[in-house]
């Protein structure tokens, strides 16, 4: 560190307690760095997942379950100089979260943000590690986006289906995908849908149609016609007559209104 100076008359010397307040904070830093990731306690047992940063300082997480006694960091991801894996006789751990049902014997890193063990495949979906269920890592393959598939199932996210062909199974856009035979929409076929004329809108890709139907989030938009219909943001659309407002809750509700007036007024 430079040392800060102030000036005395006409002498220059050295503001020392400044400068020793910057090399004790910089120390402090330095310390407070150094003691993160894991901390095991074979005597008591524990182990913990310890972070620090400036907004928050040091922050101590137990990893509930994990013993001490048999708890090792696994060498997955970046050389950063602290691990995020771990693992003990029966489980493997990222931070102080347990990755369900992964192996720890054979738990490894197979791609980005993919794992497997030696009989499944765990990928990050909605911010965890999750196992997708029934994969086969040695077939397995990561498409794009959320999708994936092995030689016998497709998953998006952590879902898996059994599409009609597999072979030629494409992913279109977001949650929309394809096959020789059908349309689908993340795990569900979207059974009313003409594959040969299917589309996803290009600018609010929600919204699918074909040449008889309109789809949002592969549901049918019942009533909207496909010829003129443009979708206006995610959950919105209208043809040349109705205003169409979808929504989720447990089940499709659509909110309809004519054109000329739902232009004079607010969305729902």
């Amino acid at each position: 560190l430079s040392a800060v100076v102030m000036v005395v008359g006409e002498r220059v010397v050295p503001d020392l307690s400044r400068s020793a307040s910057l090399i004790l904070i910089a120390l402090g830093l330095t310390l407070a760095g150094c003691d993160v990731g894991y901390k095991v306690d074979v005597r008591r047992n524990t182990v913990t997942w310890v972070t620090w940063d400036e907004g928050n300082g040091r922050q101590e997480s137990p990893v509930v379950g994990a013993g001490a006694k048999t708890f090792q960091v696994l060498r997955i991801g970046p050389n950063t100089g602290r691990q995020q894996f771990g693992r003990d006789k029966t489980h493997v751990y990222r931070e102080d979260k347990l990755i369900r049902l992964a192996d720890p014997n054979t738990f490894r890193e197979f791609g980005p943000r993919t794992y497997r063990d030696a009989k499944s495949v765990f990928r990050w979906v909605r911010s965890a590690i999750v196992q997708l269920p029934q994969s086969d890592p040695e077939s397995f393959t990561s498409l794009e986006g959320q999708w994936s598939k092995d030689a016998e199932r497709v998953f998006y996210e952590d879902r898996g289906f059994v599409p009609r062909d597999i072979n030629s199974f494409e992913v279109l856009a977001l949650g929309w995908a394809r096959d020789r035979e059908a349309i689908y929409y993340e795990d569900r076929e979207v059974r009313q849908a003409h594959r040969d004329t299917f589309e996803v809108l290009t600018r609010w890709r929600a919204f699918g149609r074909d040449r008889d139907h309109v789809f949002w989030h592969g549901w049918l938009v019942n009533g909207a016609d496909p010829q003129t219909f443009v979708g206006s943001s995610p959950h919105e659309g209208h043809d040349h007559k109705t205003r169409f407002y979808c929504i989720f809750n447990t089940k499709l509700e659509i909110i309809r209104m004519p054109v000329a007036e739902a232009r004079a007024e607010k969305k729902p």
